[in-house]
Parts: structure tokens; sequence; C-alpha cells
């Protein structure tokens, strides 16, 4: 039996499967629509970094959202199985893709060695997390849950430095899309073998991405 052959497939029904794939093809139209305002936005500030955060930020956002949807949306085969190790394996650069924007135009400004060390941390972690799910996924869920969570919320040891500089809007956008991916995290934990629990557990990930986009679109990427 291959490494394959061992990834065991979660039971959705047909119709639930296809609607968890519709809800994040959603939500890698959205991102692309993200990408393109802040490219636009880019240009009209005339900021390459803004250019190159952006395309950082919307690229893995639309990785991790193309990924799960075709994840879902295939048959249950060895295809399925090896799209469900890339599907979790995404979510580590998008929640860094998230962080490093935020780093590098709020904190890095303000405290230069804390800011480009979570973004140096954050990166590192993708480098090291990606290549364990995808070789030892069976063994790693717990920990594949934990990393996710705490890669997400290290940006809580700038708290204070995001307090006293950042938009108390953005900074609350910035809460609530956090609270939104754990809380969605608690129900794919709780609801993995009741019906249509992943599917929620897939619009509480969309609602975090909509409002982080908020917070980053309009108090971070910021023309002045």
């Amino acid at each position: 039996m291959g490494y394959l052959d061992k990834i065991k497939l979660a039971q959705y029904s047909r119709r639930e499967d296809w609607l968890n794939s519709i809800s994040h093809m959603v939500g890698g139209g959205l991102s692309v629509v993200a990408l393109l305002l802040c490219l636009v936005r880019a240009v009209l500030a005339r900021r390459w970094d803004y250019a190159v955060l952006g395309l950082v930020y919307g690229l893995t956002m639309i990785a991790m959202y193309s990924c799960s949807s075709v994840y879902h949306a295939l048959r249950p085969n060895r295809g399925k199985r090896a799209m469900r190790l890339v599907d979790h394996a995404m979510i580590y650069p998008m929640i860094a893709g998230t962080i490093t924007p935020l780093a590098v135009l709020v904190i890095v400004p303000q405290r230069p060695v804390l800011g480009w060390v979570l973004v140096g941390v954050a990166w590192a972690v993708v480098a090291a997390a990606v290549p364990i799910t995808l070789t030892l996924f069976n063994k790693t869920k717990i920990t594949q849950m934990v990393l996710y969570l705490a890669l997400g919320w290290m940006v809580i040891v700038a708290v204070k430095t995001l307090w006293e500089h950042f938009d108390r809007t953005g900074m609350w956008l910035l809460v609530s899309g956090g609270l939104a991916y754990t809380l969605g995290a608690v129900l794919y934990g709780i609801g993995a073998k009741k019906p249509y629990f992943h599917s929620v557990f897939h619009f509480f990930v969309l609602a975090g991405s909509i409002l982080h986009f908020l917070s980053l679109y309009l108090y971070v990427f910021v023309v002045k």
C-alpha cells in the first residue's frame, strides 16, 4: 500500500462536497478581486512595496481557496487524496501571506526588529510545515491544527504596537477575522463526522478572509 492509499478521506456526501467546493470557489474568485484591488491601489499610490506585498497576500489566498475547491470537487480516488494533502498544506502560506503586509507596513516602521522577526518566523514555519504536512499527514493532524492557530495569532506579540499605531477599526476587523477562523477551526474539530459542519466551517473561513481583507485594504494598503 502506497503513501497516498493510507490518506483517509472525510466521508462527505456528494452534495455536501459540492457545497464545500463551490463555497471555496467563491473564495477563490473573491481572492482574485482582492489581488486586483491591491495592485490597483499600489499603482495609484505609486508604491512598489504595495505591489509586492499585495501579490504575496493575494496569490497565497488564491492558492489556498483554489486547492480546497479542487479537492472537494474530486471524486474519491488517489487524486483526491493527494489534493487533501495540498489543501491542508496551502493553509500555512495563506496565513503567512496575510501576516506579511501587516508586519511590513504597520509593525516594521515602528519596531523594525519585531516586524521582520514576525515575517521571518511566519515563513520559516511555512518552509517547515508544508513538507511535514505533505509527507507525514496522518501523524501530524493535531500538530497541524496547533500550528495553524499559533501562526495565525502570532501577531499578538505586537499587540501594543498595533494598538498604538494601527487604526482601531482596522484592529477590530483583524481580531474579528482571527476569531472567525478560530471558531471555524473549532467547528471543524467537533463536527468532523457531522453532516454539513465542514460546509459551515468553510463559511467561517470565508468570513475570516473578508474581514482580514477589509482590514488590510482599508487600513494597511492606504493611499496617503
